[in-house]
């Protein structure tokens, strides 16, 4: 991640120091940034056919009522106005069009960005739609956008030669649009770092069940910082999803042992070496090793692929071994020997675990709840150690 860092701060000031060689002789960014070949021009072929199918495009932008089939009035436009000398004034607009939206001699706008990434899924469902009329051959794509604009970022998307492929592509829209954020954020890495090892994806994440955005990591935010934000997250949902809390919005660290014991559960599970939740838990005492062991597993259960692709091998930069568990920590019911022994008031009833280790250690027992111990009959007294 620090030659990711180096190099990003590389770019910005390359950037900076063209934009004022720009400024200075009244060129664009984009031709200085040529010129010292840091960028190349697009290598579409500059035949009249794709001059003027690329400004036709933008100059009159299919509607949002119209088919392919019926946009296909670009090429009746082309046969009537293909002669430049007849159409001098067209053609010299559709020439600086491609000169500065194309070629790559002026700076892109959002506006101008987006155009050419629907004019891009247009001139290739165009191309798809011409194979799809040969016999047993169905085409479909998509298109990728990898830069920063938001709005170039919602125009990436599929393209389909005919309408059983977009049928087929729709009912999966949700989870193709995940697919392609996946894969722009794989580019941006590998144009940062060619050497970067990212994991490719594989249609595991296409049933992969929405998640938490909260869980996600922020701008700028290390995974440390993210787990020890998130680990309460990570509790709350534990509790939800055994109904031990109710409208609640905070973890109860000092009375979890007593709402465990309320409700007869305990935590299994519980990371070795990791100081056990009770009364003494404190998230800013955990060291980056404990919050790993405690969120992580969590995490990848919740993100799957996305847990890697948000920052990849970011795990491996940190200083020695990092615990890993392949499951995390869960709640289970007491079994009914254990309810049955609290019932009967029976003196096993005292060493009831209310969380254990991975090993089955007991970490906290039912003795050491304060609410368990007030609610004793008089005389009723746990065993001394």
């Amino acid at each position: 991640m620090e030659a990711i860092r180096q190099a990003q701060a590389l770019g910005m000031r390359t950037m900076q120091e063209a934009q004022a060689i720009a400024n200075k002789y009244g060129k664009t960014l984009v031709s200085i940034m040529t010129a010292a070949s840091l960028m190349s021009k697009a290598t579409w072929a500059e035949s009249v056919w794709n001059l003027h199918q690329a400004w036709y495009v933008h100059a009159n932008p299919k509607t949002s009522r119209e088919n392919m089939t019926d946009y296909r009035r670009q090429a009746k436009h082309y046969e009537e106005h293909k002669d430049e000398e007849e159409y001098p004034q067209l053609w010299a607009e559709i020439h600086v069009f491609w000169n500065e939206n194309i070629s790559g001699t002026k700076d892109t706008s959002s506006k101008v960005m987006v155009g050419r990434v629907m004019a891009c899924r247009d001139s290739f469902t165009q191309a798809a739609q011409t194979w799809c009329n040969i016999e047993g051959i169905h085409v479909f794509g998509c298109v990728i956008y990898s830069g920063s604009d938001e709005a170039a970022r919602q125009a990436q998307g599929i393209f389909a030669g005919s309408p059983v492929c977009m049928q087929l592509a729709c009912k999966k829209q949700t989870d193709i649009s995940k697919l392609l954020d996946y894969l722009a954020t794989i580019m941006k890495y590998k144009a940062l770092d060619s050497a970067a090892s990212v994991p490719l994806p594989n249609f595991a994440v296409l049933s992969q069940v929405p998640y938490d955005r909260a869980l996600a990591l922020k701008p700028q935010e290390s995974r440390c910082d993210r787990n020890r934000r998130v680990l309460p997250v990570v509790f709350m949902h534990k509790l939800y999803e055994v109904n031990l809390i109710g409208g609640q919005k905070n973890v109860p660290w000092k009375t979890l042992l007593d709402v465990l014991y309320t409700a007869q559960y305990m935590i299994t599970d519980w990371p070795v070496h990791v100081p056990a939740v009770g009364p003494d838990f404190n998230i800013r005492r955990l060291n980056a090793d404990e919050l790993h062991a405690l969120v992580v597993p969590f995490l990848k259960e919740q993100m799957g692929l996305d847990y890697n692709a948000e920052a990849p091998g970011e795990d491996e930069d940190q200083d020695g071994p990092m615990i890993v568990l392949s499951s995390s920590f869960h709640l289970k019911k007491w079994t009914s020997e254990q309810v049955a022994s609290f019932r009967l008031a029976d003196p096993g009833m005292f060493n009831i675990p209310l969380v254990v280790t991975m090993s089955n250690k007991p970490l906290w027992i039912l003795s050491d709840s304060q609410a368990f111990l007030r609610a004793l009959p008089r005389g009723l007294l746990p065993p001394r150690n």
